[in-house]
């Protein structure tokens, strides 16, 4: 319902994050920076291996309810904490990134955030990004300070190597994005060819690595490849360079489910090689995340990994 109105709207999974659809087509920031004279951007430093579980109470009724409280194991919020850290072998410091739950539990503490700052500053926030349009390059120093402050409450802070303040006018979209963008894929008979998306996926990868390994550039890179028909040497490639890169850099994991969709793109075959050389990788380095999401695709595509081990007990022996 978008004022007043009925859309039908295809939405792949029933929580998506990062899903824009402002009235369909837009951005709100149109509607924020008109008579502002600059940007402010902002970015919680390791958002999710930073979150307190014992904060998931604090925001829901108050600290000192909490606190009063915090012996009272049925007490819904404390089932909260107590459940998120049994996901993370017992840690108050840290929740699991990836899965759903975690981007709630993320949502149920910067919202928190928000309702302080919103009564003071107009901004978007994109999970743990924030841009803020303000007047002045003073109100931009404030607005980082008072973001600081609202943060700290909850054991958070900023990572000061992404905060910038710009002067406007300037650029919406992100320049990594344009360039992806206007990249023209060479092509034979409606399809991508090898010597398309070799180039391609060459300039992501610098994109990626010139902004300090942006995982958000490849995802974007990938979501535009999926979309177009490839020729058969184009579809080799670029599986094997996902292959490649996914072992290279285990935080791109969670990139391969949607790609694994893919019934025409990749095969049966590919999915479980791949889904392995995770499951060994993870073992190998420790990763039970990796080996979490390994045996997630077994069971989601339907194949056995021949890898046995018993990851419970090979997790209890983690130091």
């Amino acid at each position: 319902l978008i004022d007043n109105k009925y859309y039908d709207v295809e939405i792949e999974k029933i929580f998506i994050m990062n899903f824009k659809n402002y009235k369909l087509d837009g951005t709100p920031e149109q509607e924020i920076f008109i008579g502002k004279g600059y940007k402010v951007n902002a970015d919680i430093s390791n958002c999710f291996p930073s979150i307190y579980t014992h904060s998931i109470p604090w925001v829901l009724i108050g600290k000192i309810g909490a606190k009063k409280n915090k012996g009272f194991t049925k007490l819904y919020y404390n089932k909260i904490d107590n459940a998120t850290q049994w996901l993370n072998y017992g840690e108050t410091h840290g929740i699991l990134i990836g899965p759903h739950s975690s981007n709630l539990i993320s949502e149920i503490i910067l919202v928190a955030v928000d309702y302080k700052l919103s009564k003071k500053y107009k901004y978007i926030r994109n999970i743990d990004d924030y841009t803020c349009y303000v007047k002045s390059h003073e109100e931009a120093e404030q607005f980082l300070l008072d973001l600081s402050i609202e943060l700290k409450k909850y054991g958070l802070s900023l990572n000061h190597k992404k905060t910038e303040i710009i002067k406007l006018p300037s650029s919406f979209e992100k320049p990594w994005k344009n360039k992806l963008k206007l990249f023209k894929l060479d092509s034979y008979s409606g399809g991508i060819k090898y010597t398309g998306i070799m180039p391609f996926l060459d300039m992501a990868l610098n994109l990626m690595k010139d902004n300090k390994n942006n995982a958000a550039i490849l995802n974007y890179a990938f979501k535009i490849l999926i979309k177009k028909k490839m020729t058969p040497s184009a579809k080799k490639y670029f599986i094997n360079i996902i292959h490649h890169l996914v072992l290279l850099y285990p935080y791109l994991i969670f990139l391969l489910d949607k790609i694994f969709n893919e019934k025409e793109l990749i095969t049966q075959e590919n999915i479980e090689k791949i889904s392995s050389d995770i499951f060994n990788l993870g073992k190998e380095k420790r990763n039970y995340e990796a080996m979490s999401y390994a045996l997630y695709f077994a069971l989601k595509y339907n194949f056995k990994l021949k890898e046995k081990i018993n990851l419970l007990e090979e997790a209890k022996r983690k130091e």
